[in-house]
């Protein structure tokens, strides 16, 4: 990435994954791409060469993923002027992931979600923070250099997640955690060997 936010790459080829509980608006992604199969990121054009629907997977209550995208995880309490930043095996980590999985069932679906805590359960791969140094935070700057300049603070890592399937397909399909229209926290299943 330079300086000014841009960023560059010699790839001929570029893949994009996007995730929605929302099968309309994948469906009007997909057509808008097959009318007029270029798009704008920054100031370069790409010619979108194929587009092609993954299958969903089978979701259980007792799943491991692997983080596409940094897992941001926030609470701003009053009078705090900023948001705090939590992370895998804080004390307020778990609630926080459950809460907002719970707001998102309850926008999706219209009603809410009752969970107790002793159903849900947040584990780190500590095999994978290890080969890592235990460097699996990640600082994203958005808008760089600007007055309106935010940081963004999250996780990257694989994880286990014990919840309720109805949770579990909340979260694949719009990600974990917060910031998920910026495209934070979005996973793959782990594919066992």
């Amino acid at each position: 990435m330079y300086e000014n936010g841009a960023m560059s790459t010699a790839e001929a080829l570029l893949h994009v994954t996007i995730s929605s509980p929302k099968e309309e608006f994948i469906e009007h992604l997909v057509i808008g791409l097959l009318q007029e199969p270029f798009v704008w990121i920054g100031k370069e054009r790409f010619r979108v060469e194929t587009v092609r629907k993954l299958d969903q997977p089978e979701l259980s209550g007792d799943m491991s993923f692997i983080m596409l995208s940094p897992l941001v995880c926030t609470t701003k309490r009053e009078p705090e002027q900023y948001q705090q930043f939590f992370y895998p095996g804080e004390q307020e980590f778990e609630r926080v992931i459950l809460e907002n999985l719970c707001r998102k069932y309850q926008v999706l679906h219209g009603r809410p979600f009752v969970c107790e805590s002793g159903q849900f359960g947040f584990a780190i791969d500590e095999a994978y923070v290890e080969r890592m140094n235990g460097k699996v935070q990640k600082l994203i700057t958005l808008k760089e250099g600007r007055s309106d300049e935010t940081k963004i603070k999250g996780t990257l890592a694989p994880f286990r997640l014990m919840a309720p399937r109805e949770l579990m397909e909340v979260g694949y399909e719009c990600g974990f955690g917060e910031k998920n229209s910026m495209g934070f926290g979005m996973v793959k299943v782990e594919q066992s060997l």
